[in-house]
């Protein structure tokens, strides 16, 4: 009896240490570029170049290489029937957005660029997406839930500080009207401010737990750069290298459960570093950019039905392979 109250115990001390590790390396993974890249380099007057030159590996594997990694899915014997109940999302989709975007590059400059600049919103609303999963993991864990519903208009409004940002940064406006995005940049911030002040306010459930807390702030802050900078470096890599950083260590408890352990985790750079060659070929062609993009696409169709947790079959399977959070 008491060997198996030890047995016990030993499950669950080994569950919080794993949960407490997953969530650090989390915080860690999305703050530091945030903090380093969206005001350090400014600050600090480092030389950007060179510190882009510095970061190539970092920016490839965050970049590149988190979508790479979708991947795994496929080859995950446990999320079949996932991809069987999906076949046109899964198969037909990737197909018709690479054909897609390949036709439009080929045909049209203007439609071309029209549908990079909503492409690049869309991949804002994704990031801060992912963000609110960490807080709802976070939240799951500490029992927490129900989120108010304010926080996802909170993190949403981020989308919209970013997205007048991106239009000024890919040189989309004319002088007045970049300046006057970047003024309502500014009170879209200020309004999602005011928002993250009333939910913890309201809901003070979340601020009884550090890393709900933790990241409600860092999905309020995740696009807070822009503001500084239209710099690559601070005013997107900053916030796409935590992102991708995310994504990974997501990938990494994914494929690296109790089951498989490092053979999962081998499976998934093997084949990460495969679709990485493939998508460097594409991007180095002459139009495979345009493919590239679509892929991408599907990447963010893919990942919004997996990590689809109020469906019952995806439910099960995240919980199975993060069960030191949701055990």
């Amino acid at each position: 009896m008491e060997t198996a109250a030890l047995q016990v115990r030993s499950r669950r001390n080994e569950s919080r240490f794993l949960e407490r590790a997953f969530f650090w390396s989390l915080a860690l993974a999305t703050g530091i570029p945030l903090i380093w890249f969206g005001f350090g380099v400014e600050l600090l007057h480092e030389n950007k170049r060179e510190l882009m030159t510095a970061l190539m590996p970092v920016i490839a594997v965050t970049g590149v290489g988190h979508v790479a990694a979708t991947a795994f899915f496929y080859v995950d014997h446990d999320f079949f029937e996932i991809i069987r109940q999906n076949r046109r999302r899964f198969f037909v989709l990737p197909i018709l957005a690479a054909g897609g975007c390949l036709a439009l590059y080929s045909t049209s400059a203007a439609a071309w660029t029209f549908l990079m600049a909503a492409f690049l919103a869309w991949r804002l609303y994704h990031y801060q997406r992912q963000n609110y999963g960490l807080i709802a993991f976070a939240a799951q864990s500490a029992g927490l839930h129900p989120l108010p519903s304010e926080l996802n208009r909170m993190l949403n409004l981020g989308v919209g500080v970013a997205v007048c940002n991106m239009i000024r940064r890919i040189d989309l406006a004319n002088g007045f009207t970049a300046v006057a995005l970047y003024d309502f940049s500014v009170l879209l911030f200020v309004a999602s401010t005011i928002m993250l002040v009333r939910v913890l306010r309201a809901a003070p459930r979340l601020r009884t737990n550090p890393f709900v807390l933790a990241f409600t702030l860092l999905g309020w802050a995740f696009f807070v750069p822009t503001l500084v900078s239209t710099e690559e470096l601070v005013g997107f890599w900053s916030y796409a290298i935590a992102h991708g950083a995310q994504y990974l260590i997501f990938m990494a408890v994914v494929s690296g459960n109790r089951k498989r352990g490092a053979f999962g985790l081998a499976v998934l750079v093997l084949i990460s570093a495969a679709m990485y060659v493939g998508f460097g070929y594409l991007n180095g062609s002459a139009r495979g950019p345009a493919v590239y993009t679509g892929l991408v696409m599907s990447h963010f169709l893919i990942d919004a039905k997996v990590w689809r947790v109020r469906e019952p079959l995806q439910r099960a399977l995240i919980r199975d392979r993060f069960s030191f959070v949701f055990g």
